[in-house]
């Protein structure tokens, strides 16, 4: 069998010269996949709206939902994100588990900054984006 880069993982450089495949490119860290639907930034809260949604029997129902967050830092678009979001545009953002303490969760509120996910979507109270998932912000 002939000795070439694809039978022992090594490419040549020059004749008579040959490099690891292994040494020719660096180790890239480790990221988490962002859901083709998804953008990924960071937010500040700066108002909390007290819409209730009086038909929901959730959590929706008994605490506010939706908030209204100014977009600090637009980090990461999924493939399949169609909105154009950027940094100072304030938008709607519906929280399906409430703006409340939930779980160990602590409640968001007016000047929290959020690592979030979002999705587009049309949801309820006519918000314009759906969180997926946040930490907060120092």
């Amino acid at each position: 069998m002939e000795n070439t880069p694809e039978t022992n993982n090594t490419s040549s450089t020059s004749p008579g010269k040959r490099l690891r495949a292994s040494a020719a490119r660096p180790q890239l860290p480790e990221q988490d996949a962002l859901a083709p639907d998804q953008v990924h930034v960071w937010v500040r809260v700066v108002d909390v709206l007290p819409v209730l949604d009086k038909t929901d029997t959730g959590p929706c129902g008994q605490s506010p939902c939706s908030a209204e967050v100014l977009v600090e830092k637009v980090l990461a678009y999924g493939a399949a994100f169609t909105a154009n979001l950027a940094q100072g545009q304030q938008v709607r953002v519906h929280f399906p588990m409430t703006l409340e303490a939930v779980a160990g969760r602590p409640a968001i509120k007016v000047g929290d900054r959020l690592d979030a996910l979002l999705s587009q979507t049309a949801a309820p109270e006519g918000t314009n984006y759906r969180m997926h998932g946040f930490a907060l912000l120092p």
